[in-house]
């Protein structure tokens, strides 16, 4: 029995090593909403933040301390102190954090999105790097053909006299630096695939297999507006979504202070990353009332700097997203232009070489780079650009983002 078990482990393990897994770019939101393990952690930060308005809610019901119930029989005075037990509904400062969890969800849900939409970003870009770094690949060890070619050339003709050892040499020198080249493209290949792979939370064990998409075509897209982007990028940004909810919980911050002289709430609950966690709420109506409301009227100060400056972040964002989307654009037929050259003087040395002309090491090397550097350029044009399309739509919540993470908590073990 045991050894069948073995052997079964051994089969299994096997075979998810050998067994690839497609992957389509349109999957990846399912998957990093599914699977990341960082999406998921945060999940249950929304989760707990859910629970927290359902905790504030109870705390408003009678509870049962017999202790305190004990303490009336020894001194009267501490009748007042089962007043949290017996009736917290009648402390309005229980009341004002019941409405300040309320807030806390929304903001926990804005930071929730944000992040969720980031990783889909990231590991969308870093689907598409790995798709462009696998045509460099293939462009690396096609140069390496044709390198190979001229040297079986070259070291033909010097062995029977007709080229001296200098242009061989420098021909073998730069096909060895190739495939150097080649190597590193292959380490980073893995390397980047394995990233893909924890973003989408898959076995490292398992080898996957990007299926190509359509990428956007450039010739038949228009430039667009700073104005338009921004409009809808700040509409939908949950970055400053959070801010604006954080400052209307500020508002039931004040309220504990006003009310405090009827006693302070009875439980806790965190908002806005502890940001409130400043401002000081005495028990009882005295002298630090004034301070306190001071205090919370600063961090509201604070927050109004942070929600600007993380509306000049976006604003810088997308300023230099629609820069770069229209100038590539605008270069895109200079840069085919540089293409139709190199490869037509390619051609011409192909050509040449055929009937016999001489080798100019220096000048065959030029050709084959400027060849290879203007494919290059046709390459990244094409991925970059297809980048950008995707970083609007995270910009814009539009697509893939415009749905916003599912929140299906269901029941927790």
């Amino acid at each position: 029995m045991v050894i069948r078990l073995t052997i079964f482990l051994i089969l299994t393990i096997s075979s998810s090593w050998g067994s690839e897994i497609p992957i389509t770019l349109e999957q990846v939101s399912q998957k990093v909403s599914n699977q990341n393990f960082l999406v998921l952690e945060n999940a249950e930060r929304v989760y707990q933040g859910k629970e927290r308005i359902k905790y504030s809610r109870a705390n408003l019901l009678p509870k049962l301390n017999i202790w305190n119930i004990l303490k009336v029989g020894i001194d009267f005075g501490s009748l007042l102190d089962i007043v949290q037990d017996v009736a917290p509904f009648l402390v309005p400062s229980n009341w004002f954090k019941v409405k300040q969890s309320q807030y806390s969800y929304q903001a926990i849900k804005e930071q929730y999105r944000a992040l969720w939409a980031n990783e889909i970003n990231t590991a969308k870009l870093l689907f598409l790097d790995i798709l462009r770094d696998e045509n460099i690949k293939e462009l690396i060890r096609s140069k390496l053909n044709d390198y190979k070619g001229i040297m079986a050339m070259a070291r033909s003709r010097n062995i029977f006299g007709g080229e001296d050892i200098f242009s061989y040499n420098l021909i073998r020198n730069r096909y060895l630096a190739m495939l150097e080249d080649e190597r590193s493209m292959k380490n980073l290949v893995f390397n980047e695939e394995k990233q893909f792979q924890y973003i989408l939370g898959i076995n490292s064990e398992q080898q996957v297999k990007l299926v190509k998409p359509q990428l956007p075509s450039i010739e038949d897209s228009r430039p667009i507006k700073f104005e338009r982007i921004v409009f809808k990028a700040m509409a939908a940004s949950p970055e400053i979504n959070q801010y604006k909810i954080i400052l209307e919980s500020l508002h039931e911050v004040k309220g504990q202070i006003y009310f405090n002289v009827l006693g302070v709430n009875s439980f806790s609950v965190g908002m806005g990353n502890g940001v409130f966690d400043n401002v000081p709420i005495q028990d009882g109506l005295g002298f630090g009332f004034g301070p306190s409301i001071n205090i919370a009227k600063s961090e509201a100060r604070i927050l109004k700097l942070y929600m600007k400056a993380a509306l000049e972040t976006l604003k810088k964002e997308v300023n230099v997203i629609v820069n770069e989307y229209n100038s590539l654009i605008s270069n895109y037929t200079r840069m085919n232009e540089r293409i139709e050259l190199s490869r037509d003087n390619y051609d011409n040395m192909m050509s040449f070489l055929t009937m016999g002309g001489e080798i100019n090491a220096l000048e065959m090397m030029e050709v084959l780079d400027n060849l290879y550097s203007s494919q290059l350029v046709s390459l990244f044009y094409k991925y970059r650009f297809t980048s950008l399309v995707e970083k609007l739509k995270r910009i814009t919540f539009s697509e893939d983002y415009s749905t916003g993470p599912k929140l299906n908590f269901g029941d927790k073990e």
